[in-house]
């Protein structure tokens, strides 16, 4: 398009929108918006603007406004009907408009106010997959300081487009449940957070105002939807608005009227009638108070300076929130990660209340007789055992803790037990494993300075009830075959093994001795990783050196089988297997280096070299570098170490060749490529420390791979 053309186009093209036949409409919007994609560049932002191009620009956007606006009434009078029209025009518009986004906000253009206009015409359209055209012209708005703004993109404009999008948010009557919300509602939503936060920058203090108007007016009135959306819209701008009232000291007495709507907001949300009135007004006020839970431990402090005779506190009624949300399957899910979040953000003041703890504890109790979900459930136990973990009192401790696991521990025994192990029913099943998810989500979150309490204290004989049970369930081939139970029952073994190490220890021989059948039938993941977690506490203890070569040798000899015979290995057996070697290697380097396996592991290592998944061909690496630093001599200053040249030495002479066949083969392109650099500088070590029998086996791999790629050539000549 030559320059000075441009204004009659897009007036044919402008033209061309307004057609009744909807496929000419279609086209001339998609026209329209290619040329003003391609020309905006000499129009705007970067470089000179071409003088013509603009006020051609300008001109179209004069000339489209009236006609735009008649349009789009017209298309709304035809409802549906008018749609396929509405959605040409407002795509087109809002293209012109964002491309030129500083003509119109600063005011260049004499119709700058009219676009504005329109663009609030378009976001306001009944449809809403034709509202969200215009959202990245008002998010581009936001790129242009207020004060370089003319008047129809200031405040008061921000405040009508606050007001227009939560409308355009708003749940319809008939909605009772997620599963009830309109597609079209729940995307324009999603689309619509990055413009509520546009809309705070622009408005800050005076967004809570309005939204806090609005919800006073929504309970006056009874109004549930515009509750629920003044709700959501709030929850959007928790961030922005958290970051503002903590950096008070910045940010002024934006501050104080942000933190002093959201104390009235959440001493007022659990007891006002519209929380509980709808499942969409519980679930936005959970995810509210959840989102700002950050927030409740200053909001208090500020909320108990002015105690008066109505004063509340605010992390009460922040988990009556959350807590109300309990009591219905369709709330559920947000309460327990609402009550997750404000334990996390809140332990410190909620250590001091044990009867909160409890009520948590007796609550959970409660849903899970209700049918609560397991993932649901474990957010609860996160969240409990985050305070839990914070108390000092070691009496207070164990009886939290005991109120905390025994109702799981005797469901447990109760299945378990039950003497019909090995035909138990799905719903028995389900019960057992969910009560091993929560007591392994129980001890994988006690910290360390718990530990020598439980290790040495009454909490043991807790702890020592469960091993039993475990044992009873390992044993059970029928069980252990369930995929789901084998997971669940080494990654207790493993969260054990970590946070109660000294618990463990006289349990963990028989359990890791029978991982290695576990292993052979089912070649998990799980079990490589518990064993994994034994050698980095155990393997020093020297009663089990002949448990962990026992365990080195079992995994190693069945990974090698399934090499051999062309099995199938998932990527994570790749990488938890090579983990478990550099443990070895790093805890219990004679353990590794002394083993009947150890030629194995460097036969399975070469042959993992080439595997194209980048997770586990790191950790193969990581395990070949770790081995060559072994032959390393000790540096002056340094302690001295075991040496296991020897052996390394014998292993590498057998199984040199290979290993060194599969590093060209890797570098020359089937390993990943961000690997290169580290396959080269292994075979660099190699060659260092086997200088003439790497020459040969490298150009015996030459002779056997003849067209390697010249980066590949290159790299072996220059060594």
């Amino acid at each position: 398009i030559n320059s000075g053309s441009l204004g009659s186009i897009l007036e044919a093209l402008i033209e061309g929108l307004f057609a009744d036949n909807t496929e000419v409409a279609l086209a001339a919007s998609n026209t329209l918006i290619s040329i003003i994609k391609e020309k905006t560049p000499s129009v705007m932002l970067n470089g000179e603007p071409d003088q013509a191009d603009k006020e051609a620009v300008e001109v179209v956007m004069a000339k489209m406004l009236s006609k735009c606006q008649l349009r789009l009434e017209q298309c709304i009078y035809q409802g549906e009907a008018g749609d396929e029209a509405a959605h040409s025009i407002c795509k087109a518009v809002s293209t012109l408009a964002e491309e030129n986004c500083q003509i119109v906000v600063e005011g260049i253009s004499p119709s700058a106010g009219g676009v504005a206009e329109l663009m609030i015409s378009c976001i306001g359209y009944p449809s809403l997959s034709v509202a969200s055209h215009t959202i990245d012209f008002w998010l581009s708005v936001q790129d242009i300081p207020m004060s370089e703004r003319n008047a129809s993109v200031r405040e008061p404009r921000f405040l009508q487009l606050l007001q227009i999008l939560l409308r355009q948010c708003s749940l319809p009557i008939e909605t009772t449940e997620p599963e009830n919300v309109d597609e079209d509602i729940n995307n324009f939503r999603k689309d619509a957070k990055e413009l509520f936060i546009s809309i705070f920058y622009a408005l800050k203090s005076d967004y809570f105002k309005a939204i806090i108007t609005m919800l006073d007016e929504a309970t006056r009135l009874q109004q549930w939807v515009t509750f629920e959306v003044a709700l959501f819209a709030l929850t959007c701008v928790e961030m922005e608005a958290t970051n503002i009232v903590k950096n008070a000291s910045q940010s002024g007495p934006q501050a104080g009227a942000i933190r002093d709507a959201l104390i009235l907001l959440i001493s007022q949300l659990a007891v006002n009638p519209l929380f509980g009135s709808n499942g969409m007004v519980m679930i936005s006020g959970i995810d509210l108070v959840a989102h700002y839970a950050k927030l409740l431990p200053m909001l208090e402090l500020f909320n108990s300076y002015e105690k008066s005779e109505g004063h509340v506190n605010l992390l009460e009624r922040g988990l009556q929130c959350t807590l109300a949300g309990m009591v219905s399957p369709l709330t559920q899910k947000n309460a327990a990660n609402g009550i997750k979040r404000i334990c996390y953000a809140c332990a410190k003041e909620l250590e001091k209340r044990p009867d909160i703890v409890r009520h948590l504890i007796r609550t959970l109790e409660g849903a899970i007789e209700t049918g609560l979900q397991s993932e649901s459930r474990q957010e609860i136990i996160e969240g409990i055992m985050r305070i839990i973990s914070r108390v000092r009192d070691p009496v207070l401790h164990l009886n939290l803790l005991t109120s905390l696991l025994n109702p799981g521990i005797i469901r447990l025994k109760e299945k378990v037990y039950s003497g019909n192990m090995g035909s138990l029913d799905e719903p028995s099943i389900v019960v057992i494993n969910n009560e091993l998810i929560s007591i392994h989500t129980t001890v994988r979150f006690i910290e360390g300075s718990k530990k020598s309490e439980i290790d040495n204290g009454s909490a043991s004989k807790l702890f020592q009830e469960i091993w039993p049970i475990v044992a009873a369930v390992s044993s059970n081939q029928g069980m252990m075959q369930r995929s789901e139970i084998l997971s669940t029952v080494y990654s207790f073994i493993s969260a054990m093994i970590v946070s109660i190490p000294q618990l463990t220890l006289s349990h963990i021989g028989n359990i890791l001795s029978a991982s290695i059948a576990q292993f052979e039938q089912t070649l998990s993941p799980c079990c490589v990783d518990c064993v994994t977690k034994a050698v980095e506490i155990f393997s020093n203890n020297k009663e089990s050196s002949e448990l962990f070569s026992q365990l080195l040798c079992g995994y190693t000899n069945r990974v090698f089988i399934a090499v051999k015979h062309g099995e199938q290995i998932e990527p994570e057996v790749v990488e938890n297997f090579f983990d478990m070697l550099t443990r070895y290697l790093l805890f219990c380097p004679a353990l590794l280096f002394r083993s009947v396996a150890f030629p194995t592991v460097l036969e399975i290592a070469s042959y993992f070299i080439t595997i194209q998944e980048a997770a586990p061909a790191r950790k193969v690496l990581n395990f070949l570098e770790n081995i060559l630093k072994k032959t390393h001599p000790v540096a002056p200053g340094q302690a001295p170490r075991l040496n296991f040249t020897a052996q390394i030495d014998a292993v590498v002479e057998n199984h040199g060749a290979n290993l060194v066949q599969q590093i060209i083969m890797g570098l020359d392109s089937a390993s990943p490529s961000v690997h290169q650099s580290r396959l080269q500088n292994i075979y660099t070590e190699m060659r260092k420390h086997y200088r003439v029998p790497v020459e040969g086996w490298t150009m015996n791999a030459l002779s056997n791979l003849p067209n390697v790629n010249s980066t590949v050539s290159e790299f072996l000549s220059s060594q």
